[in-house]
């Protein structure tokens, strides 16, 4: 059923209005923000259904070039994904087809790892995966089309690969770069912002907006940690949180990247806004550094060693995976 003129001009205005407010970059991304306004509004003053609503507000937002950022009229949690266009269209991944894992030899494991679903039971899941596993000298963490998800299992990833609590990266939001008086996440000092080690992201959601910024740590937790050769692959869908993941594991050195190509480059952190008419906006609210103040979103991660992309007849990163953990443990 199609709003009214009035309503979908009010929605288009709250669009605008959120990104004003809460946009996670004050730059707007170089984008003059009060100057789109200017173009999209008297367009918007004139919509005959809510198909163009759709239409003209999806062209504004896309002006700023960046991920997690959308306009639906669905529920918010049908709305969300980082990248639309590769959006799964059957619901939300469960935490049992979301993990997967086997020995690709006797000295190799692999964990496949579709997407980080949020709960419990992913977390055991991943445990369960590193016990049954056993010590394998090399282990192939395969992050190939995984769009991201909840950092609650990238947390406990980190857990069984770091002997010690250590910080993996950096969240900033408009707010606290306003407080700050700060134009960029890279002013900031990432040792001194409060730290959160949970699993679950509505304690995450719930800290970052009261201190607007932090540090995620994490690490220490599962004994005894794992200390074989760690492979991780990734491929040009590998986004948000898998691919925070991957750049991590490559910065500190503890895995070697395998993959055709960099990842999406599309790391932020985002919520659900709900507008009037039941319309929903995906907000991106917090910028994300890696430990050594890397920048992801728009970038994404180069592979170490590059590889040809899989084919419908061979998986050839995963036969090159695992060529490359016989090499490493001679």
């Amino acid at each position: 059923v199609n709003s009214s003129p009035q309503l979908r001009l009010k929605v288009f205005d709250e669009v605008w209005q959120m990104i004003d407010k809460e946009y996670f970059d004050p730059t707007f991304n170089g984008v003059d923000w009060q100057a789109v306004q200017a173009r999209y509004r008297p367009e918007a003053q004139n919509l005959q259904n809510d198909s163009e609503l759709l239409r003209i507000v999806r062209g504004m937002l896309n002006e700023l070039r960046t991920s997690h950022l959308w306009f639906s009229l669905l529920d918010a949690e049908e709305a969300y994904v980082a990248d639309p266009v590769g959006a799964a269209e059957n619901g939300p991944i469960t935490a049992s087809k979301s993990i997967t894992w086997r020995h690709l030899s006797p000295v190799t494991g692999y964990i496949k790892i579709s997407s980080f679903t949020e709960g419990a039971e992913f977390l055991q899941l991943i445990d369960r995966a590193f016990e049954e596993l056993g010590n394998v000298p090399a282990l192939v963490i395969d992050l190939r089309d995984n769009g991201g998800g909840s950092l609650n299992g990238a947390m406990r990833l980190g857990d069984h690969l770091f002997d010690q609590p250590r910080p993996v990266g950096s969240f900033a939001t408009r707010a606290a770069l306003e407080h700050r008086k700060l134009t960029s996440i890279d002013q900031m000092d990432a040792a001194e912002l409060p730290v959160y080690s949970g699993y679950d992201m509505d304690g995450f959601r719930s800290m970052l907006r009261e201190k607007g910024a932090l540090t995620l740590v994490t690490g220490g937790r599962a004994k005894p940690p794992y200390r074989g050769k760690l492979i991780v692959m990734i491929n040009r869908v590998t986004a948000s949180a898998a691919e925070a993941v991957a750049a991590v594991f490559q910065e500190l050195r503890l895995a070697v990247v395998v993959g055709p190509r960099p990842t999406a480059g599309k790391m932020l952190s985002s919520r659900q806004v709900k507008l009037t008419g039941g319309w929903t906006l995906t907000l991106p609210e917090a910028d994300f550094r890696t430990p050594n103040g890397v920048r992801l979103e728009g970038i994404g991660v180069k592979p170490d060693i590059v590889v040809k992309p899989a084919s419908s007849s061979e998986d050839v990163p995963l036969n090159e995976a695992s060529k490359l953990a016989e090499r490493l443990l001679r």
